[in-house]
Parts: structure tokens; sequence; C-alpha cells
């Protein structure tokens, strides 16, 4: 029964309208607005780290509303061939 709750709750588009909202409220990086640059691992930045996983984050919500909301329509295939024959 879990499984079918969560089904139902990610077919509504409120629940991406959420999931994306947080996302970018996350991306807007408010926790470290004056803190200086601190290099982390390789000497690269840690805000890059945080911003890669912000993206894998939103490709994987992508891939849920692909999933879950994104349904192909019969309309939106490529129309049969309608030839004759000749």
């Amino acid at each position: 029964m879990s499984a079918n709750v969560n089904q139902n709750i990610l077919k509504k588009p409120l629940t991406w309208f959420l999931i994306f909202g947080v996302l970018i409220l996350l991306a807007m990086d408010f926790w470290t607005w004056d803190e200086p640059v601190v290099l982390g691992y390789l000497g690269i930045p840690t805000w890059v780290y945080r911003f890669m996983g912000l993206q894998l984050l939103f490709a994987l919500a992508m891939w849920g509303f692909i999933k879950h909301i994104w349904i192909e329509k019969p309309d939106d295939r490529d129309p049969p061939d309608q030839s004759d024959g000749e």
C-alpha cells in the first residue's frame, strides 16, 4: 500500500512544483553569501561541489518528473505512413 501512496503523490503536479521550488531555493546559496572562498578536495572551491550535488539532484528530479508526469500521447508520435501502396 505504501508504494501505491508514493505513486499517487508523484503523479501530482504540486509535488513536482515543490520539489523544483526547493531545488531553486537551495541554488541561491544564501548561507555562504559573505563567507570567504574555502578550497576543498583537489584545491577546488567547496561551492563547486555543492553545485555539482545540486545538479545531480536536479537531474534526478527531471528524471522523476518525466517518468511520472510527462505522458506521451498517441498524437505526439510520428504519424503512420499513409501511402496507398503505389
